[in-house]
């Protein structure tokens, strides 16, 4: 009955304190939508602007050169590349330099000529690419035929695609809104334990937690009721997030929902546990503040949830320190992989460090129990 009072209460208070759904609630959705545009495009997004190349070209004459360029490149149809014809030099030209197209080709008799503007270079950078790779296909066919004049020429056979971009389940890479909506939830997940220790260092010093101990009740019933209040709290916020980011920023949590949340709901219960020892050894919210303000965003860091950070070499292991670094990817992996080995470390991780903490803890109310007789 003691522990179910200190439960509730705990709960009444945290939900009665408005930084705490200003911070745990509001701040995130933004901070969210902030990164998630801010990032767009450049995380798994696909970008229209660069969805195809707009080319110019000009057949200079009837060539055996122009005529495999026509059949092979302009009449085949490529997706990622738009061919138009311009006659006009000057009017090409102009359209390369005010970015109106991203390469102006001139094909003659024995050379083909490529013009991009170099400031917006990445679908000029393309177009170059491909024509490069048909120069280079076209040469090897020239060389063969000089060794084999009997070979002919077919341009009924079905046309080659040079350039031809495939990624494995396209749909299922996470963009911007996906990527910070799994890594703010599990950020802000961590600052729950500012709360749960600033709460214990303030009945301490108000002296709430002496009154409460005056009664039939033992430091371990209140320890646990805040514990476990803090965990109900923080499973709330979670499933809010979750469900916020679902229907605000589309976020995708993968077609088996209960890995991620189990990995997000074995962080907060270490969360809870560490906040909870925090609260124990630490006498100033301030101070506690202070610490949590400077670990967690070194841990978010390197968890990779602000931006993907190199993962081979010293770093790479270095990264792995982090107990953010495993339940950001176990989630990514479970989500988009469909591989639930990393889940189960990063659980383990989360549950054995809550474990070990929560140990710490029996000892030190054991000590403190025979210290006061």
């Amino acid at each position: 009955m003691r522990f179910l009072q200190i439960f509730i209460i705990y709960i009444k208070r945290t939900f009665r304190d408005k930084m705490f759904i200003i911070i745990m609630l509001v701040f995130p959705i933004i901070l969210i939508w902030l990164l998630g545009n801010a990032f767009k495009g450049m995380i798994g997004d696909v970008n229209p602007s660069i969805a195809h190349a707009d080319m110019l070209y000009n057949i200079t004459d009837n060539s055996r050169n122009a005529q495999v360029f026509v059949d092979s490149l302009v009449n085949a149809d490529i997706e990622m590349f738009k061919f138009s014809e311009e006659k006009n030099e000057d009017i090409a030209f102009e359209a390369v330099k005010k970015n109106q197209t991203d390469a102006y080709i001139v094909v003659n008799k024995s050379t083909i000529t490529i013009y991009k503007n170099s400031v917006y270079s990445f679908n000029g950078t393309m177009a170059e690419l491909l024509i490069s790779n048909y120069a280079d296909q076209y040469n090897l066919i020239s060389t063969i035929l000089q060794v084999d004049g009997n070979i002919p020429y077919n341009n009924k056979v079905s046309k080659p695609s040079y350039t031809k971009v495939v990624s494995i389940e396209k749909d299922r890479e996470p963009g911007s809104m996906d990527y910070y909506g799994v890594t703010i939830t599990s950020m802000f997940i961590f600052y729950g334990l500012i709360f749960i220790s600033t709460y214990i260092i303030g009945d301490k010093r108000e002296k709430t937690k002496d009154r409460i101990l005056i009664t039939p009740t033992n430091e371990a019933t209140y320890q646990w009721g805040v514990i476990v209040g803090n965990v109900v709290i923080l499973s709330f916020q979670m499933l809010i997030m979750v469900l916020l980011g679902i229907f605000i920023f589309n976020t995708y949590w993968g077609d088996n929902l209960i890995i991620p949340l189990a990995i997000l709901w074995a962080e907060l219960i270490m969360v809870s546990a560490i906040g909870s020892l925090l609260g124990m050894m630490i006498k100033s919210e301030s101070v506690v503040s202070g610490v949590a303000q400077l670990l967690i965003p070194v841990l978010v860091f390197l968890g990779d949830g602000y931006v993907q950070l190199p993962s081979t070499g010293t770093f790479g292991i270095i990264k792995q320190i982090s107990p953010l670094y495993w339940v950001n990817h176990s989630i990514f992996n479970a989500i988009y992989l469909n591989d639930y080995h990393n889940a189960w470390i990063s659980i383990s991780l989360c549950l054995g460090i809550a474990l070990l903490t929560t140990l710490i803890i029996l000892i030190i109310n054991k000590v403190r129990r025979k210290a006061h007789g």
